[in-house]
């Protein structure tokens, strides 16, 4: 029997369906290992550490933060919203920008989850340099960007960016240094396994295999008496 046109049209969006779920798979797997790749090299290049003391003191320079809120008597890990305005030297470094804030706390985990410093040691040429990464939020509706200011530990040259998530995966201690700020901001890997587990439907738990296997299904043409068109 001859298709009809409503079938013709179905066939094609399962085929478009399948073909999408199919590169889905596939681009899942290569950021996937993209990630494996970025921590291996990460874990054989670098020695870190990080920072819960302020102030920071680094390369002849003194870092801290402050915000608006008072501080409890009694340690609390309870948040509350406020403003936090990093400072270097004395002197602001970029502007205020909310922030929770753990008012029981006097160290940086007082910003836990929107202001983080690190040190990392290149093995190779014995150099430090310090990350200070905050998380910029105007709205909880809104995309974070990523404020990132480096000190260089040899010539001492403050450096200071904002990144939005798809640029966090491009350099080690970029991603690293923005690990407990980006609040599983998935952007940060694109499509990588565990990013894409929570977007699919619980009927495809076997990712990407499984969604691989019905994409094909869905893509792959007709055959035998199907394949052909009756007179």
């Amino acid at each position: 029997m001859r298709y009809t046109a409503t079938q013709s049209v179905e066939r094609s969006v399962r085929r478009i369906a399948g073909v999408g779920l199919i590169v889905f798979s596939l681009l899942a797997v290569l950021q996937t290992a993209r990630e494996i790749a970025l921590w291996t090299y990460g874990e054989h290049r670098y020695d870190e550490r990080a920072l819960e003391q302020q102030p920071v003191e680094f390369a002849g320079h003194r870092i801290s933060v402050t915000d608006d809120q008072s501080t409890d008597s009694v340690p609390s890990e309870t948040e509350t919203h406020g403003t936090i305005q990093p400072i270097i030297d004395g002197v602001p470094l970029g502007f205020p920008s909310i922030a929770g804030v753990r008012r029981g706390r006097r160290d940086l985990g007082r910003y836990h989850g929107w202001y983080d410093a690190w040190v990392f040691r290149d093995r190779r040429s014995a150099d430090s340099v310090l990350y200070l990464a905050r998380r910029v939020q105007p709205r909880s509706s809104e995309s974070p960007r990523f404020e990132l200011t480096t000190v260089d530990g040899s010539t001492r040259a403050v450096t200071r960016r904002v990144l939005t998530g798809w640029q966090l995966a491009w350099s080690f201690p970029t991603f690293r240094s923005t690990q407990f700020i980006r609040d599983n901001t998935w952007t940060a890997l694109p499509l990588a396994l565990g990013d894409l587990l929570g977007f699919f439907p619980l009927a495809v738990l076997v990712f990407p295999v499984g969604t691989a296997v019905v994409g094909y299904l869905l893509a792959r043409r007709p055959r035998g008496r199907h394949h052909a068109a009756a007179v």
